[in-house]
Order: C-alpha cells, then sequence, then structure tokens
C-alpha cells in the first residue's frame, strides 16, 4: 500500500476569520502524514493515490478487528468537529438532516474537491469505508458555520501538489 496510497492522520482544525466582519470565513482541517509505522484500528484517516488513474487497495498480513464505530475529535474555543469512519452506506438523508460534511465529487464521493470537504450533493448517500464530519457549537452565542459551506483540508509540510487552496503550514 506505501508505494501507491499516502496516509494522513487528522491532528486539527482551525477556523479563522479572513475579512474581519466577526464571522468565520474558512475552516481548515490539518492533517499530517504517517511516514512510518501502523494505524489504529477503527479510526478515520486520509488515503491519497501518489498517481492518477484506477486503483485498488489491498492488504496483506494485516489483523482483522471487529468493525466498530470511532471517531477522531478536534476542537476549537468555540466549535466541535467529530470525524467518524463508517462501515456501511449512510443515508443521503442521515447525511442531510444532520448536516455531516463529506469528501464530494458527484459519483467519487471519496475524492477531494480543489482540495475541500462539502455537504454531499446527491441521493446515493455515503459510500462504505468512507469517513464524515459532525461540526457543532460549543458555545451558541457565535456563529461557527463556515460561510462558504466547503472545508479546506491542508497537508503539513507539503505543497499543494494535487490540492488547490491548501496551505503550507
Amino acid at each position: 500500500m506505501k508505494d501507491d496510497f499516502e496516509l494522513a492522520y487528522i491532528n486539527a482544525v482551525h477556523q479563522n476569520d479572513i475579512d474581519g466582519d466577526g464571522e468565520i470565513d474558512e475552516t481548515l482541517i490539518e492533517v499530517i502524514k504517517i511516514k512510518s509505522g501502523s494505524t489504529v484500528p477503527n479510526k478515520p484517516y486520509l488515503i491519497r493515490a501518489k498517481t492518477t488513474g484506477v486503483k485498488t487497495i489491498s492488504v496483506e498480513n494485516a489483523t482483522v478487528y471487529a468493525a466498530e464505530e470511532e471517531s477522531v475529535d478536534c476542537s476549537t474555543t468555540i466549535a466541535k468537529f467529530t470525524f467518524t469512519g463508517n462501515y456501511s452506506t449512510v443515508s443521503y438523508e442521515t447525511m442531510s438532516k444532520n448536516k455531516y460534511y463529506t469528501m464530494v465529487g458527484g459519483e467519487q464521493d471519496y475524492t477531494l474537491v480543489g482540495g475541500q470537504l462539502g455537504f454531499i450533493g446527491d441521493d446515493s448517500g455515503l459510500k462504505p469505508f468512507r469517513w464524515y464530519m459532525k461540526a457543532e457549537s460549543r458555545n451558541s452565542r457565535y456563529n461557527t458555520s463556515n460561510a462558504a459551506r466547503a472545508i479546506t483540508v491542508s497537508v503539513i509540510d507539503e505543497e499543494a501538489t494535487g490540492i488547490s487552496q491548501s496551505r503550507r503550514q
């Protein structure tokens, strides 16, 4: 897998008021590449192919763990972000009702579009073995939503290769 794909873990979420109007204009998910070692079962990760084209993930000599819904939480002083992996399809109704963010791209809901996450946009729901994000206010006095309705993914210590609008940290 390491020859064809890169793995990253979710490290932090940042929110910024770019234009100084007191409203959140930008939400940035910070991920860090895993360069060695192993992953934790049932945790969501960002997986990116190193080259374009059709790819298949095959795993050898792996320990199989029971499929359990696990999540990763990141918080700011005003918002909590929960990233959850799924093992079965999450319906469009559930995604829409709960305002879950996910990787978007039409039929390829597992791809980034312009380096951003957004709300699912069709009636098919979220396919298995992907992840979604829930954003919740920790302090209702502030608007924690992103006016652009999209969230940028930033890979730490990397130029924006294949992910536009990403920033180097």
